[in-house]
């Protein structure tokens, strides 16, 4: 296999792979991957890179203090978005809550039942709504969201429901509105937030 990488095609800065990805193997086809005698192959992920960089960038202080604490920082969106509904779900993992916003689970543990769909969901929340789109943009974005069966997960999901939600994650997280306003700012000061030829 002959993969094309690339340290310029995501935004984020993370390198890409294309012809074919082999960034995204399905965990059930890994194994027909053999590395070449005397070779091993390395795997390492930036997990929640996304919401590190926002975070890391505008300040957001419950998601530091979830990073810092070695939480789950798509457990700490839930309680934001949930509430209790989310820290006392069926299907909690073994853990410990610090906080009412940062929960560390217990290594290897998983999210099961009605947990693991509140978690699900406000993840998506989170990651449609974190690059200043509106509600409207978000309730598109998660109603289109597909199993992997191609069945629509969220299509009965109503508008005031994504918009609540969205409204409660920012409310929980201040800074990431601010933080926009500031890149936007910036961008129309400057006409651009990042030099784009050397950074």
């Amino acid at each position: 296999v002959r993969s094309s990488f690339s340290q310029h095609r995501t935004t984020v800065g993370r390198p890409a792979s294309s012809k074919p990805n082999v960034m995204n193997v399905p965990r059930m086809l890994r194994d027909l991957f053999i590395p070449e005698d005397g070779n091993v192959y390395v795997g390492g992920d930036s997990g929640q890179i996304h919401m590190r960089i926002f975070a890391s960038r505008w300040g957001v202080k419950s998601y530091l203090r979830c990073f810092d604490l070695n939480g789950d920082s798509h457990a700490t969106t839930a309680a934001m978005i949930h509430g209790d509904r989310f820290r006392n779900a069926q299907g909690m993992p073994p853990g410990v809550w610090i906080d009412p916003l940062t929960f560390v689970p217990e290594p290897g543990a998983d999210y099961t039942g009605s947990a693991k769909k509140l978690r699900d969901l406000a993840k998506r929340v989170a990651y449609a709504s974190a690059y200043a789109a509106t509600y409207q943009t978000v309730w598109r974005v998660i109603t289109s969201a597909e199993d992997k069966r191609g069945n629509l997960i969220y299509a009965a999901l109503g508008l005031p429901a994504v918009a609540e939600m969205h409204a409660q994650w920012l409310a929980n997280a201040p800074e990431i509105a601010k933080g926009w306003e500031t890149e936007m700012e910036l961008f129309r000061r400057q006409g651009f937030v990042r030099e784009p030829v050397l950074g």
